[in-house]
């Protein structure tokens, strides 16, 4: 299935050294026009009254798998806002896949003074703007959460802290109809979920607690897993590793085992009279129950503020930013092991630590902020291929004010991607935005 295209698209292809240009129309039937330049030289799209998308493309070579089918990035879906909650503040969302490509944004909400989690299921590959509909999950009782990504359509695992209990608890809500159910406390002194992640009848967590050490700050990282192959359901909480500063972590299931990567030093617990580790690195440890093993350990210049581990046909990508904006790539196999990197991606000025990432083919698609001209950041989409050589990219220009890590899902049936992110409106509060874009 091709996606429809918004209005009407001027692409500009080279052609022996001169432009050719041709109009395609979509069928939304309006006057809304864009413009897109295919010939990697420049370019706008209008997606919107108040910002503009620029797309080029660039010629990448193949690798594992070939090359992508992937060599311009589409403005197909203007930049829209999200029906808003009757909230006076809507942030930090994450996705959560549905089935048939649909997908529910979980996100605070602020409603009535009380903090609420909430899920705005968004129907996209098809409709734009896409269709809407909102449930309140949780009211919360503290700031942080993790929500899984994995496809399901009845259930997504949360991480964070429940009514009457202590640390951070395990459940499920429904994303559909609301409401959340805690299963199990995952880990009674931690006050920062990392992540929640579904596998093949398992579920990884992995949470942060304050460290043992108190004459200076200390952060204790913890994994876990819910599984059905030991005793009680759940092999956790385990001691990882011990920093001074708070941590950045990820994982993803291989056919092998999950892998798991966080910022600090290899298997390492909080003591009260050791001062913690301050060392700039990425581990990379392969878990399954019963073994936390170290696989592969990186130096990098400063410690990332973000990881995103994601699937590849046989191992993963890692990703973070270096330093703090250069886009960085790591192909790792199935054991954790380094095959390729780490490779920088892409530059950027003002990424501000925060991106998202996906799967494209055997390569990745990621946003960050980024703007050149030094203005307030725009928001820059890259698809690499499995080499991590760049072969696409597109430019959402002067979007509201981001405040927020964007988060940017692949479908990989209608090669579309879809962005979403909390800006600032007119009226001073975030609200979700999302934005359509489609390979070509």
């Amino acid at each position: 299935m091709r996606p429809r295209l918004a209005g009407t698209l001027l692409v500009w292809t080279a052609l022996a050294g001169c432009g050719a240009r041709s109009a395609i129309r979509g069928d939304r039937g309006d006057d809304s026009e864009a413009a897109v330049s295919a010939s990697g030289s420049g370019g706008h799209v209008a997606s919107g009254p108040s910002s503009q998308t620029h797309t080029s493309s660039t010629t990448g070579g193949g690798g594992a798998g070939g090359t992508l089918a992937c060599t311009q990035l589409l403005a197909t879906g203007a930049l829209t806002k999200l029906p808003s909650l009757p909230a006076h503040y809507t942030d930090n969302p994450r996705i959560h896949l549905l089935a048939d490509g649909d997908l529910a944004v979980i996100h605070r909400a602020y409603v009535d003074g009380a903090l609420k989690l909430a899920s705005t299921r968004v129907q996209w590959v098809d409709d734009w703007p896409p269709v809407t509909t909102v449930a309140f999950l949780l009211d919360m009782t503290s700031t942080s959460f993790a929500v899984s990504r994995n496809a399901d359509e009845k259930s997504v695992a949360i991480l964070t802290r429940a009514k009457a209990s202590t640390g951070l608890s395990f459940g499920l809500a429904d994303p559909m109809s609301g409401g959340w159910s805690p299963l199990f406390n995952a880990d009674a002194s931690a006050d920062r979920a990392l992540v929640v992640d579904a596998g093949v009848q398992q579920h990884f967590v992995a949470m942060e607690a304050p460290g043992a050490f108190t004459p200076s700050p200390s952060y204790q990282l913890r994994v876990g897993l819910k599984t059905p192959l030991v005793e009680d359901g759940y092999w956790g909480p385990l001691d990882v590793a011990c920093k001074a500063t708070p941590f950045a972590a990820s994982a993803v299931a291989t056919s092998k085992n999950w892998l798991f990567a966080h910022t600090g030093a290899q298997l390492t617990s909080c003591q009260d009279k050791v001062p913690p580790d301050a060392s700039a690195l990425i581990s990379i440890k392969r878990v399954a129950p019963g073994s936390l093993l170290a696989a592969a350990t990186l130096q990098v210049a400063t410690s990332p503020m973000q990881l995103a581990l994601l699937p590849r046909a046989d191992g993963a990508w890692l990703l973070y930013l270096e330093s703090p904006e250069t886009m960085t790539a790591v192909r790792l196999d199935a054991f954790g092991q380094v095959e390729l990197g780490p490779l920088a991606v892409a530059a950027s000025a003002g990424a501000e630590y925060a991106f998202a990432a996906d799967r494209l083919d055997d390569g990745f698609i990621f946003a960050m902020r980024d703007d050149p001209a030094g203005n307030p950041p725009d928001l820059r989409l890259v698809v690499a291929d499995a080499n991590a050589a760049l072969i696409a990219e597109a430019w959402l220009v002067d979007p509201p004010p981001i405040v927020t890590a964007p988060q940017l899902v692949f479908d990989p049936v209608t090669r579309q991607a879809l962005v979403v992110f909390a800006g600032i409106d007119a009226s001073g509060g975030p609200v979700l935005y999302a934005a359509r874009f489609a390979c070509d």
